[in-house]
């Protein structure tokens, strides 16, 4: 109904009931329709209460908060204060502040680019503008797996990692050889792996997520990680590799530094935490595991966003098949004796000469 207001909604409702007209406006000043004087700051807020109503995660809500910030800050040395004030020009202003790569630049935008059409919807405001505003097209992110040796080399790195002396830097050398092998056997992301919750975990089986169906996902893990899960110190009674005191955010950002020091360590270029992801979807699409099954893993609401992504690596597994395919052939008995006749037929009558 354009509101998360209970008393407007009950006014809108009987003037729906009154006239049967489903886009009527009450008199009220306080409903939506009338506050053209709505200011940016109240706009957000009623915006973000309505985020953490409809239960976004953690990181969608921070990058709100920040895009708020952000905003806010524009307003002030524009001298902006209603939200009616930032029409197509303003946005564009603001946007060209940013100074985010592509790929951020492009999200940002479409954050900005919800705002308002939550903001329209709720007639807070008379007209979207953001629905002309464009963002930079990123270059999309190469798909970057680590090898096998670079895997063996971030392990071995975990028993020289800093800090290992007394009971505290044992527990954390043991949470941090766990967290990089839940990354790696999941392909789940790092905000996702650092908020696991203990009761997602059953054996050798990790829960996922659930899907529109109602059907839960589950990934099977090797026994040994299912044994690190065991063995590992927990931070708290609910989380294996948070305390769950500081923000999300911020236990993102430390497990993110800790692991930019690994790669380092390991002699790693390029190390990041999303290409233990990839190394996942690689290895099993190389294996033979269906395309549509590792989109399922991963939690793509599309498939064409994992064909996106792993399309080279869906080439090579079609070239693995064929030469399966080759070596198969030349264990057939009937492949043989036609190869058999064949070069006998090309002995007898050799090709002639060009």
């Amino acid at each position: 109904m354009g509101t998360s207001d209970w008393a407007e909604a009950r006014s809108l409702a009987e003037v729906w009931k009154r006239g049967g007209d489903a886009i009527a406006k009450t008199d009220s000043p306080e409903f939506p329709a009338g506050t053209k004087s709505l200011s940016l700051d109240d706009a957000w807020g009623k915006f973000l209460i309505q985020a953490k109503g409809r239960k976004l995660s953690a990181a969608t809500l921070y990058k709100y908060e920040l895009l708020r910030r952000r905003m806010s800050d524009f307003a002030r040395r524009r001298r902006l204060i209603l939200l009616s004030e930032f029409d197509l020009d303003v946005l564009e202003g603001f946007q060209a502040e940013w100074q985010d790569g592509a790929l951020a630049c492009s999200k940002k935008t479409e954050l900005l680019k919800s705002f308002f059409k939550a903001a329209f919807i709720r007639r807070w405001i008379d007209d979207n503008p953001a629905i002309q505003l464009r963002g930079p097209k990123p270059r999309p992110r190469p798909t970057l797996p680590f090898n096998h040796a670079e895997m063996t080399e971030i392990l071995a790195a975990i028993e020289r990692y800093p800090d290992k002396t007394g009971k505290t830097g044992r527990n954390n050398a043991v949470r941090l050889r766990t967290f990089v092998l839940t990354l790696r056997y999941t392909g789940m992301r790092i905000g996702d792996v650092t908020s696991l919750d203990i009761n997602r975990l059953a054996g050798n089986k990790i829960f996922l997520y659930t899907q529109k169906t109602g059907v839960p996902v589950y990934c099977v893990v090797p026994d040994f990680v299912a044994e690190a899960w065991e063995a590992t110190p927990r931070l708290s009674a609910r989380y294996l590799f948070w305390t769950g005191n500081s923000t999300l955010h911020t236990a993102v950002g430390t497990w993110q530094r800790t692991l930019g020091k690994l790669f380092k360590l390991a002699g790693v270029p390029r190390g990041y935490a999303h290409r233990f992801r990839d190394t996942f979807s690689v290895e099993l699409l190389l294996a033979g595991v269906p395309i549509e099954q590792v989109s399922t893993l991963l939690g793509h609401n599309d498939i064409k966003v994992t064909q996106q992504h792993y399309s080279p690596w869906v080439r090579d597994r079609q070239r693995q098949l064929e030469a399966d395919l080759q070596r198969a052939w030349h264990r057939d008995p009937v492949v043989l004796l036609q190869e058999e006749n064949r070069r006998k037929r090309t002995a007898l009558h050799p090709p002639l000469p060009n």
